[in-house]
């Protein structure tokens, strides 16, 4: 891995001697403001960037790779040499000691064997305690299904194995429980009907105004808005413009430039909130305005509080929170809450072909009031990204609970 500090006045040189140097798959780890020159570096003097950046080291050379291996060789005689001459030591030593092994063997065993079984009965303890737990959520869950029909427990039991969570999957199926069902497609339509209510969608109008994308790391941001700009462009003939504010991967930047240029979309980078502004505002002419921004982990409050600043300068019609529906559920609804403070207008879930679970979508539907408005199921571009249906998100989770009913 090389790593690499870059001193200059403007953070564009910087990328530019990062994509020279290290290449367009360059990350860049930090920046910070520099005073140099003055008195004591505190007062007068020039202000700079400093910026640091990192990179995968480039495969090694033949020779190189030949060294390597021969150092390795002569590690593994090294150690093995080690070893033999400890083994030769621990065996004369346990040949000059064995009159006093014989005198501690019967203790040493007594206390090994007492000590090995308070281990035991402690796990056993510990294993105990978990079966109980169990038998006591079975048994609860027992009790509260008691009165339902066959074929609802079993739909419930589904619908967990689908990661709905337990208390809206046991909500759902109450509401059920006194109704005659004497065929399968009749129950799967109710219930269809039922989760279908509970998904909000709303469709907002992309094709005018500003809209923003954010989400963590590998969520799908600058894919998902590549397929909208294809559409937009392509299909309804609209003034497309794109924006990136992603200025921490390079070859993020790389990657939009290249479908901008392919669907003839103008293309535009901004390093500061004001500087995306004076963007915006030079073109304002547009039809729609979509921008890209760094995937950052729902942990990460100092860059969720610059993504904050952003939205508060633009200023954007819409922001579009992307979800990976496959991630687990705790995380997902930590993922919402911490990106709140960007007040996403709209939810995607995205990665919809990466999974045959599809409960999560039900959770955060019932979790948050966010509508949804795109689904994506691949990475074709513009193809897989369709409008959000409450009738067909319901029956892509019910098509997996009744597969055995």
């Amino acid at each position: 891995m090389r790593i690499k500090k870059y001193l200059v006045k403007d953070i564009k040189d910087a990328l530019i001697q990062i994509k020279q140097e290290l290449g367009e798959n360059a990350v860049i780890l930090q920046t910070r403001k520099i005073r140099k020159g003055g008195f004591l570096g505190i007062f007068g003097g020039e202000i700079f960037t400093e910026v640091t950046a990192v990179a995968e080291e480039e495969p090694a050379s033949v020779d190189s790779q030949k060294r390597n291996l021969e150092d390795r060789e002569t590690h593994h005689d090294t150690i093995y040499n080690l070893r033999e001459i400890l083994s030769q030591n621990i065996r004369k030593e346990s040949s000059t000691s064995t009159e006093k092994n014989e005198i501690r063997t019967d203790d040493t065993s007594s206390k090994k064997e007492f000590k090995d079984s308070f281990e035991i009965l402690k796990d056993m303890e510990e294993i105990k305690k978990m079966f109980n737990q169990l038998n006591m959520k079975i048994e609860l869950l027992n009790g509260e299904l008691r009165e339902f029909p066959v074929k609802l427990r079993h739909l419930f039991r589904k619908m967990l194995e689908q990661s709905v969570d337990e208390p809206l999957a046991l909500q759902i199926i109450s509401e059920m429980k006194n109704i005659d069902f004497l065929e399968n497609s009749e129950l799967m339509e109710t219930l269809a009907k039922k989760i279908s209510g509970l998904i909000k969608v709303e469709i907002p109008s992309i094709s005018n105004g500003i809209s923003i994308f954010l989400g963590p790391t590998g969520v799908g941001k600058t894919t998902t808005l590549a397929k909208l700009a294809a559409n937009l462009r392509l299909k309804q003939q609209k003034e497309v413009a794109i924006l990136t504010i992603d200025t921490f991967r390079i070859a993020a930047v790389s990657q939009l430039k290249t479908y901008a240029e392919i669907m003839d979309i103008p293309f535009f980078v901004a390093y500061t909130p004001q500087e995306a502004k004076n963007i915006i505002t030079t073109i304002g002419n547009f039809d729609s305005i979509l921008i890209d921004t760094a995937g950052r982990s729902q942990k990460d409050e100092i860059h969720l509080d610059e993504l904050k600043k952003y939205i508060e300068t633009i200023n954007p019609n819409y922001r579009f929170l992307l979800l990976n529906v496959a991630i687990n559920f705790r995380d997902l609804m930590e993922i919402v809450e911490r990106f709140s403070i960007c007040n996403p207008t709209h939810i995607i879930f995205t990665k919809l072909d990466e999974t045959n679970t599809f409960g999560n979508i039900l959770n955060v539907e019932n979790a948050f009031e966010l509508p949804v408005a795109f689904v994506t199921t691949g990475q074709n571009v513009p193809e897989d990204i369709e409008k959000a249906e409450p009738r067909k998100l319901s029956e892509l989770i019910l098509k997996e609970v009744f597969k055995d009913v």
